[in-house]
């Protein structure tokens, strides 16, 4: 497995500097400037593969959000399930991600890490929990629609009973807000 780099194990402040400056869109020579004035022993190459690494970090965790809005936007859109189906093969693909990575190289030729298999028993996990969510939130749902629905029931018969209609016409009436054969 791959070291972490120098500038991960710089003192924390050095180490935001650097991340500071790499957000700020600093060239290697800029940041390695400013890590070396601020004395940390770093090369150039080390801080080249830290930027290169650091980056797509950056891009990963930017695509993450992007997916995360879309989903939250989603679940107020489509809370039946759509994007808990999603999840799930999203699991599924990053799990079969992780087998291909232990065997693979990357298309760029550089070698893929797999996913730690924590990471992947919590991503699970939370894959998991967000449908037992899903699936408590529909049955609450139903329970609501059912009560409200009973109730309305409940309010036409006695509006029926009160208007002096008969018990078979109650009935039916009871049975169509009900939604059942009389």
């Amino acid at each position: 497995m791959a070291q972490r780099p120098k500038v991960d194990k710089l003192p924390a402040e050095i180490r935001d500097a650097a991340y500071g400056l790499l957000r700020a869109g600093k060239t290697v020579d800029e940041i390695l400037a400013h890590l070396q004035g601020l004395g940390a022993d770093v090369s150039r190459s080390g801080v080249g593969r830290w930027k290169k690494t650091a980056e797509k970090s950056m891009q990963a965790l930017k695509r993450a959000q992007a997916l995360g809005e879309g989903w939250a936007k989603s679940l107020t859109e489509d809370p039946e399930g759509k994007v808990g189906r999603l999840l799930i093969e999203l699991g599924k693909t990053a799990v079969l991600d992780n087998m291909l990575a232990q065997s693979d190289d990357g298309e760029d030729g550089a070698e893929t890490r797999p996913i730690d298999t924590k990471d992947l028993y919590f991503l699970s996990a939370a894959v998991k929990n967000y449908e037992s969510a899903g699936n408590l939130n529909i049955a609450r749902e139903i329970k609501i629609r059912k009560e409200a629905v009973e109730k309305a029931a409940k309010a036409v018969e006695s509006v029926a009973k009160a208007g002096g209609m008969t018990a078979d016409t109650i009935a039916k009436l009871r049975a169509a807000v009900i939604g059942t054969a009389a």
